[in-house]
């Protein structure tokens, strides 16, 4: 979470004033039982965001006009598109990715479409701006 709040700061230092940031995250949601969120970090651990909000984090940053766009409904569409994908070019994708390691990448997907299902597992659309 420090690194997190620690690439923000440095967007906010490079950023000209007036300047805007946008980006998507993948994160772990926030609201999880003690269980789920130790589940999550099984598979996770980058997705952590803490205690604090994503758009906590780019406030303390110093960013202002901060807005967070949920984008999980089309990040699911998008999960199931690449494992359904995977698996109707099997074939062609063994022989230019390995076997074992597209079977790694299907299976991956389904974890993530599982965690999303489930609720675990976020996406977001994050705009800031630095204060001009």
């Amino acid at each position: 979470m420090r690194a997190k709040l620690s690439v923000l700061r440095a967007c906010h230092r490079v950023l000209k004033p007036g300047g805007r940031i946008a980006y998507y995250t993948i994160y772990v949601a926030p609201d999880l039982s003690a269980t789920d969120y130790r589940r999550m970090m099984k598979f996770w651990p980058a997705a952590a965001i803490g205690k604090r909000s994503l758009s906590e984090m780019l406030e303390s940053a110093g960013f202002i006009d901060v807005h967070e766009t949920d984008v999980t409904r089309q990040y699911r569409v998008t999960s199931r598109g690449w494992v359904e994908g995977r698996r109707r070019h099997f074939d062609g994708l063994k022989q230019a990715m390995g076997e074992a390691t597209l079977k790694d990448k299907i299976e991956e997907g389904q974890s993530i479409l599982g965690s999303i299902k489930d609720g675990l597992l976020r996406r977001s659309l994050l705009t800031a701006r630095r204060p001009g």
